[in-house]
């Protein structure tokens, strides 16, 4: 028997509608995920860090990540599982150094 999200997102998608729902262990997995990369991001990039220095994290810790300069940021993303996912953000200012940071959990809606 299929697991119940499952049979749930088939029926929605038969339906037409978008609906999602992730199993409670992926989300506590993205919950811990993020606990754990947001404690490495304030160790290894600090506020005044240079954008080499956000790139060398994302590569060491195997996050997806593109530069967008019309907002001059760095957005990244770490996939917990095949549901959810934690977004992995820098913000530079005028001077090219990290400004901010924000580290968050997502789920990943499909549709049909």
């Amino acid at each position: 028997m299929a697991p119940l999200y499952r049979t749930r997102n088939a029926l929605a998608a038969l339906a037409g509608t978008a609906v999602l729902y992730a199993p409670a262990y992926d989300i506590a997995n993205a919950e811990s995920s993020a606990v754990e990369l947001r404690a490495l991001a304030q160790a290894e990039v600090a506020v005044g860090a240079s954008s080499q220095r956000v790139e060398e994290f994302y590569q060491r810790h195997g996050v997806r990540y593109v530069w967008e300069p019309a907002d001059r940021t760095y957005w990244g993303i770490a996939d917990t599982s095949d549901w959810t996912f934690v977004r992995v953000n820098f913000r530079l200012d005028d001077q090219g150094t990290v400004k901010d940071r924000r580290i968050y959990t997502g789920n990943r809606v499909t549709l049909p």
